[in-house]
């Protein structure tokens, strides 16, 4: 399982020079209210580039900035390059020393550590393939962490990349992501406010589906399931999916289709048999037929036969349909993971053609390791039929305590419902659109650690 911190806001490129620069990109990122999880350093911050120090001057408090990320609820990455300078002085950089010692650097044809050159200069490089290696690797890493409270390493070699978090495929070809790296400049607060409001909406967005998406890694962690899915593995026997290369899946029930081309405003997008509910504002076009649906808000359904549409795609939107027959577990999302841990949960619940919708939630502390096999979690399933939709905590491990469903919104209720029930008491606080049929519950406050029920009269 990734941690949970992982599947949010990432940040990081070349020129960060200082622990005060690195602050001041934290700070402005909060002062645009824009979500930001984890923090990245390039080798910037290390002393004459030699990896396992950090610069005496530029970033002597480098330990008090990662604190202070923490207090935050944020995490702090920073890169590691498996080559380690040659140069220093005898006794002066136990890397190098203590890896000469234990004999760990790859060996020229006459048995002497060979020397190449990267970032810091004149370098050996470990073997890993000797045992003794991954122990000095391991010891080296330990002794570091000691010192710098990190909490990922952005391990490199010769320009090849690997980030140690899930990349994003939630993403519409305006907006940046995950991580910028580069080194001018790329950070969302140096747009426009236009760009500016696109991006976040569109990270906001994925923050509420956090939950889903965890749940996503958790099946892809018990039973090798996908997490982003092309649309040929849900539906084998449509000839239309066999090729579609531009579009894909979260799990078997979100719909995406990016943007893929510079300055496009709208999109051809397959929609598979079914019905299929928009997630977002659009308006759709469909392809032949003169019809126009003007006005196409959250929930409205399409019943496609397997057909494309004629999405509109400014800047501020990425096209995402929900699968009917399913429940979407969401939050209200925060600046932070851990602060979007604590809101109030969502359920948008997809309503096949015969009224019925199922999800589930896998929650455990979203950091510790082996919390499956030690069984230290909570798992949820969620059942939606017969104009009611209740919860059953199949395992409670007690990370739910204190955690509530703040509302929820029904996809496909067929006629006003006339009154709405939360275990056995009534609500007031609800909402029915005649034109889309989506019914919005809110003000609710229900344990999402115990069962609960909520049913309504047509």
């Amino acid at each position: 399982m990734p941690p949970y911190w992982s599947l949010g806001f990432h940040l990081c490129r070349w020129g960060y020079r200082s622990t005060n620069a690195t602050r001041e990109v934290v700070q402005r990122m909060h002062n645009a209210n824009f979500p930001l999880d984890v923090q990245w350093n390039d080798l910037d911050y290390a002393d004459k580039r030699r990896v396992f120090t950090f610069d005496p001057q530029r970033f002597v408090d480098l330990p008090d900035m990662v604190k202070e990320f923490h207090q935050k609820g944020m995490k702090y990455i920073l890169i590691l390059d498996p080559g380690i300078s040659s140069t220093s002085p005898p006794a002066t950089y136990p890397p190098f020393d203590e890896g000469q010692r234990r004999g760990v650097f790859i060996r020229n044809s006459t048995g002497q550590t060979l020397i190449g050159k990267v970032w810091p200069g004149p370098t050996a490089f470990p073997d890993f393939t000797n045992p003794e290696t991954q122990s000095w690797w391991e010891d080296c890493i330990r002794e570091f962490h000691s010192r710098v409270p990190l909490d990922g390493l952005w391990i490199v070699s010769l320009q090849c990349f690997l980030f140690t978090m899930v990349a994003d495929l939630l993403v519409s070809f305006h907006c940046v992501y995950v991580t910028v790296h580069q080194s001018h400049p790329q950070e969302p607060y140096v747009f426009g406010q236009e760009a500016q409001t696109a991006m976040c909406s569109a990270v906001m967005l994925r923050y509420s589906l956090l939950p889903f998406l965890y749940t996503l890694f958790y099946h892809a962690h018990t039973s090798a399931d996908t997490v982003a899915t092309p649309l040929f593995l849900q539906f084998p026997s449509d000839p239309n999916c066999q090729t579609i290369d531009r579009q894909f899946l979260w799990g078997s029930s979100l719909l995406v289709s990016p943007v893929l081309e510079q300055g496009a405003v709208e999109l051809a997008a397959y929609l598979p048999p079914g019905t299929w509910y928009s997630l977002h504002n659009e308006t759709e076009t469909i392809f032949s037929v003169v019809t126009q649906i003007d006005k196409n808000p959250s929930g409205q359904p399409f019943y496609s036969k397997g057909q494309y549409l004629l999405l509109p795609a400014p800047l501020d939107t990425i096209n995402v349909h929900v699968r009917e027959g399913h429940i979407i577990p969401q939050q209200e999302p925060g600046l932070t993971t851990s602060a979007s841990r604590s809101n109030p949960f969502l359920l948008t619940v997809a309503l096949s053609a015969g009224g019925w919708a199922w999800g589930d939630l896998f929650w455990d502390d979203g950091d510790s390791l082996d919390t499956f096999q030690r069984g230290d979690y909570s798992y949820v399933i969620f059942i939606a039929g017969q104009s009611q939709v209740m919860s059953d905590p199949l395992r409670q491990n007690r990370a739910l305590d204190g955690l509530v469903l703040g509302g929820l919104r029904v996809f496909g209720v067929p006629s006003p419902p006339r009154y709405v029930w939360a275990n056995g008491k009534k609500v007031w606080d609800f909402s029915y659109q005649t034109d889309t049929k989506v019914l919005t519950v809110t003000s609710l406050a229900l344990p999402m650690s115990e069962v609960f029920e909520v049913l309504w009269t047509l």
